[in-house]
């Protein structure tokens, strides 16, 4: 991959960010017992901040970056880690950012009219955490080599290019 332009590098640059803040709640959170509040929200920030970079941001004729990056612009991306961010980007839409009724169903009894819930819980999901981890820091690291080729390229090229 190589970056083409600032906002391009802009883009990786927050995205930079967004995966460091990603491995140091998972970091936080795998070192915990699974039944809090504290791990609950740890991993729903670990889910917030690895899929932003994937999802669209700034838009329009005077955005400063790139609207989001591609999982297809990182090499070595295996079909499991592949599955991981798709499952990651499916938990982010449907049950984290949005309330979908299929990850929060309720339901009246008719007869009772009691209702009956199930909150989602990441702690509860087949999210492997620790593949997640280390996901994130192989694109935490491809980020930094795409900045570092870019700004060599400049170097070389000279400061109007």
């Amino acid at each position: 991959m190589t970056v083409r332009n600032d906002q391009e590098l802009n883009r990786y640059s927050i995205s930079v960010r967004d995966f460091e803040k990603t491995i140091e709640f998972l970091k936080e959170a795998l070192g915990k017992s699974s039944c809090s509040v504290i791990i609950e929200s740890l991993l729903m920030s670990t889910i917030i901040c690895y899929c932003r970079p994937f999802s669209s941001n700034e838009r329009g004729k005077g955005a400063k970056a790139t609207s989001k990056i591609q999982l297809e612009s990182f090499s070595d991306i295996t079909e499991s880690e592949r599955t991981l961010h798709e499952k990651c980007m499916a938990v982010r839409n449907k049950a984290i950012a949005h309330a979908e009724w299929t990850n929060n169903p309720t339901k009246r009894d008719s007869e009772t009219n009691v209702i009956c819930s199930r909150a989602y819980s990441l702690t509860s999901d087949q999210i492997d955490w620790q593949a997640l981890l280390t996901l994130t820091d192989k694109l935490r690291k491809q980020c930094h080599n795409f900045r570092a080729d870019f700004l060599m390229k400049k170097r070389l090229l000279g400061p109007y290019n």
